[in-house]
């Protein structure tokens, strides 16, 4: 791969701290006891990843972790990244707790 296609490439790591319980491993910065912060947290990080990708061209990775990220709304996380530069063939990973996924 070319360094000048290296170069347009851009990834965004998303922290959602959300939990429905604190493993003894953790080690992140997760909450427990704070589901009614979820919208203003998510907002908060629409507010910045639009800042951020103000001078970027394309984003072309996303990963949300950190906590259990399948907790809060689909639609919510999703929000977050319209009006993003977006690349077309972008990788979106989304981490799971396997208790929470059917």
């Amino acid at each position: 791969m070319s360094r000048a296609v290296l170069r347009n490439r851009f990834g965004i790591y998303l922290h959602v701290p959300f939990c429905s319980k604190k493993c003894d491993y953790c080690s992140f910065a997760t909450w427990t006891d704070r589901d009614h912060l979820v919208e203003d947290y998510l907002q908060a990080c629409k507010a910045q990843a639009r800042e951020a990708a103000s001078s970027i061209r394309s984003i072309s990775s996303v990963f949300i972790g950190g906590g259990t990220p399948n907790l809060v709304p689909a639609q919510l996380l999703m929000d977050i990244f319209d009006g993003l530069p977006l690349h077309p063939d972008a990788e979106f990973t989304v981490e799971c707790n396997p208790d929470h996924v059917t």
